[in-house]
């Protein structure tokens, strides 16, 4: 699979651990978040692949990290993980991403 290679910009916003290939709209997202000082919290984690993976095609064959949460990155340390809940029956081709907060 094609990675994604990081400038020092991006690190602080989206992270490290995000998969696959970022297309023009991936890029929009960063230039975003950079410009408003927000981080997408699911790159932030070390988790296995299928951990991150938020959308499966129809036919089952694709997934891809497309649903993301955002938050400032004043509030980036009280996000403790992020991590797509697979489990969950919701009739829908794309998996619930819930994130752990400190109270």
């Amino acid at each position: 699979m094609l990675k994604w290679v990081k400038t020092t910009r991006d690190l602080k916003t989206d992270g490290k651990n995000g998969v696959g290939m970022r297309n023009d709209n991936g890029s929009r997202l960063v230039d975003f978040c950079d410009y408003n000082n927000l981080v997408i919290t699911g790159t932030c984690f070390p988790h296995k692949e299928i951990h991150k993976l938020t959308w499966r095609s129809p036919d089952g064959q694709i997934l891809n990290q497309i649903d993301h949460i955002i938050v400032s990155r004043q509030h980036r340390s009280s996000v403790m993980d992020t991590r797509v809940m697979r489990n969950a029956d919701i009739s829908s081709n794309h998996y619930p991403l819930p994130i752990s907060e400190q109270s």
